[in-house]
């Protein structure tokens, strides 16, 4: 598999591949986004869209999960 990076602004729902990968045109491909504006927090529903949680884009994080026990232990309860 190759991998190129490169940098474009979307129209619409379509993604132009630059000329210089001309060769990647009319072919299957593995297209991975990322988005770097930081300020997009909304998520399309099929209600529309709704802002996300804080809670959901800035996340706890925890050492460890062991106070939650083992899967066997939660059955014998």
């Amino acid at each position: 598999m190759q991998a190129i990076e490169f940098e474009v602004e979307s129209e619409g729902r379509l993604i132009k591949i630059p000329e210089q990968y001309a060769e990647f045109a009319s072919r299957h491909l593995k297209v991975v986004l990322l988005m770097d504006d930081v300020e997009q927090k909304k998520v399309k529903s099929s209600g529309g869209s709704k802002v996300l949680p804080k809670a959901f884009l800035n996340p706890l994080k925890v050492a460890s999960y062991d106070n939650i026990g083992k899967r066997d232990d939660l059955y014998d309860r």
